[in-house]
């Protein structure tokens, strides 16, 4: 437990629970009463699992009590079309992510939440908690999943005892709350705290120094370590995250709860309060029993549109094939293709839902394929352009090759009159010739 303690490096935990259960291990640790391994291997399938409520559908709305049964322990399957299926989930004992502390974690519980939403024999949920919070690491997640869920079917909080700290940050996004008791149940504790403890002067007298070594650069590997007290610089560390955590559970409390809780001065210290106050503050909703907290999750889910609640039909029926052809033209087309279908079919079995589904899947990659189909057009008439421009430019530079290979033959000829009796006339000749080089130098140029 201890380990478990200081490993963790941020909790939403109740202080009073934490200080007491801290205390009391650490003295049965220290005793050799109780071993660390037996208290961390407590078996999870003596502790309480979700069960399903069956709430009369006559009775739902009803102030007299009502008919409720309850299945057996893990079975969310139960299914009677007279009743409102409601599915209890404990969260109870210190909340941990994988659990093993005398409670399942919170990826136990968020994975029996996943199965209440998808199962269309379920109608609504009632979160069911005694627990003073625990680490941060998964509660954030289950909290979304809370609200998530929500969205799909109803989620009702009902307080047996106490929910505080991560516990609340939970329930705070359910639909509704209810806590059992004015005076004896307690709710709240919204803040963030974590544990430093230096163990170096119990080391000593047991003869043990502990050096720890590490790399030049690994300068924060073993700040804030418990093997020696906490400097200025760890503490600031410490703060940051817990002050960082804080605001998110905060800010998580504020929008499940929005306008019906009051100023986030009176709630917001991590102070515990009684149902009666909780309730003033906006923390709970009423205060009720746990048949309260089934009724109210029933009436809500009567209230929610079925089409919310349960899964569309799957049921498969025969449509014929003209019919088939006709609403779904491309996903009919697109299978007469690959073989599937063919002239002689005269009808098919069908799931409506699938096969729409299907038609705008076809409908989308025809899209998509035409999109290619187009921009490849562009392309090929680019790269079309391209090679005419690139033959036009080869023809030109041929013809004046051509141009430039003529003046080199006349200025050879005209070179080969002279004689040397013409000296005299040279000056003329070479004006004369000017021209002609000047010409073929230039397309000379070009040609090249």
């Amino acid at each position: 437990m201890l380990q478990i303690i200081t490993d963790t490096r941020a909790w939403a935990l109740e202080s009073r629970y934490f200080s007491q259960v801290e205390a009391t291990v650490l003295r049965l640790v220290q005793e050799g009463s109780i071993s660390t391994e037996n208290f961390t291997s407590q078996k999870k399938e003596d502790l309480p699992l979700p069960t399903v409520q069956g709430v009369a559908a006559d009775t739902v709305s009803a102030a007299t009590p009502f008919a409720v049964f309850e299945a057996a322990s893990g079975d969310l399957n139960y299914n009677s079309e007279q009743e409102v299926k409601v599915a209890l989930i404990p969260v109870r004992g210190a909340m941990t992510k994988y659990g093993g502390m005398c409670s399942y974690g919170t990826k136990d519980i968020r994975s029996w939440l996943a199965s209440a939403v998808n199962n269309p024999n379920i109608g609504a949920i009632v979160l069911v908690g005694d627990t003073p919070g625990g680490a941060v690491d998964g509660t954030e997640d289950l909290a979304a999943d809370i609200k998530k869920a929500r969205e799909t079917k109803p989620v009702v909080g009902f307080i047996d005892g106490l929910v505080a700290s991560a516990g609340y940050w939970v329930f705070s996004q359910a639909d509704h709350i209810f806590i059992n008791s004015e005076t004896t149940s307690w709710v709240g504790s919204i803040g963030t705290l974590c544990v430093h403890v230096n163990q170096s002067e119990f080391l000593k007298r047991q003869g043990l120094e502990v050096t720890y070594i590490t790399a030049d650069k690994s300068v924060d590997k073993v700040k804030g370590n418990s093997m020696s007290a906490l400097d200025e610089e760890a503490l600031a560390m410490f703060k940051a995250d817990l002050n960082t955590i804080n605001e998110t559970f905060l800010s998580t409390v504020k929008a499940g709860r929005g306008s019906k809780l009051a100023d986030e001065k009176q709630w917001g210290t991590a102070k515990v309060f009684n149902g009666k106050d909780g309730k003033a503050l906006g923390l709970v909703d009423a205060i009720g029993s746990l048949e309260d907290a089934i009724r109210k999750a029933a009436q809500l889910a009567q209230a929610k549109p079925s089409s919310s609640r349960k899964p569309k039909s799957n049921h498969n029926s025969e449509m014929k094939f003209e019919s088939f052809k006709s609403n779904y033209p491309m996903l009919s087309a697109a299978l007469t293709a690959m073989g599937i279908f063919s002239a002689s079919t005269e009808s098919v079995a069908v799931d409506e839902q699938f096969l729409a589904n299907a038609e705008a899947a076809v409908a989308a990659a025809q899209a998509a394929t035409a999109t290619a189909e187009a921009a490849q057009k562009v392309a090929e008439d680019k790269l079309t352009t391209a090679t005419a421009s690139v033959d036009s430019l080869t023809t030109e530079r041929d013809g004046l090759k051509e141009q430039v290979s003529t003046l080199e033959t006349w200025k050879k000829e005209a070179e080969g009159k002279k004689s040397p009796k013409e000296d005299e006339s040279n000056s003329q000749g070479a004006k004369a010739m000017s021209p002609y080089n000047a010409y073929a130098q230039r397309f000379k140029g070009k040609a090249e």
